[in-house]
């Protein structure tokens, strides 16, 4: 009989520890998606307006920040509690995906000065989407 309680915990153990992983995967995902959009209409916007390029640098941050922010909100929202955690750490996640995505890309070295804006703003929009996600009714 103590057999068989052990195999159910364990059981829902595992249950609960891939809840955990598909909630942040998914929040990486819609972060990527996310990027993705906003970065065709960026490229849209530059060759149909008069849209600098310079601006292209403060787009890229504010997609970054978003991008987090659904991150974290989306993994968050799957959690019991410490939505700050894994909202800040889904952003890393998807922060590191897009600088691996980058370099492999051959775009860009991995490890730069340049990157800390980004970083700043992944882990701040990550971290208020996970707060925010956390709080969500489910």
């Amino acid at each position: 009989m103590e057999k068989s309680v052990g195999r159910k915990k364990d059981k829902k153990q595992e249950a609960g520890t891939q809840g955990i992983w598909m909630g942040v995967a998914k929040g990486v995902l819609v972060a990527l998606l996310v990027t993705v959009v906003c970065y065709v209409v960026t490229a849209v916007l530059l060759v149909q307006t008069n849209l600098s390029e310079g601006a292209v640098g403060w787009i890229s941050l504010v997609v970054t920040a978003v991008a987090s922010f659904l991150a974290g909100f989306t993994a968050a929202k799957e959690q019991q509690k410490g939505g700050l955690w894994w909202g800040i750490g889904t952003a890393l996640i998807y922060f590191c995906v897009v600088v691996a995505l980058l370099f492999l890309c051959g775009n860009a070295p991995l490890f730069t000065l340049g990157r800390l804006p980004g970083l700043l703003c992944a882990i701040g929009g990550g971290g208020l989407g996970g707060i925010l996600g956390i709080n969500t009714k489910k």
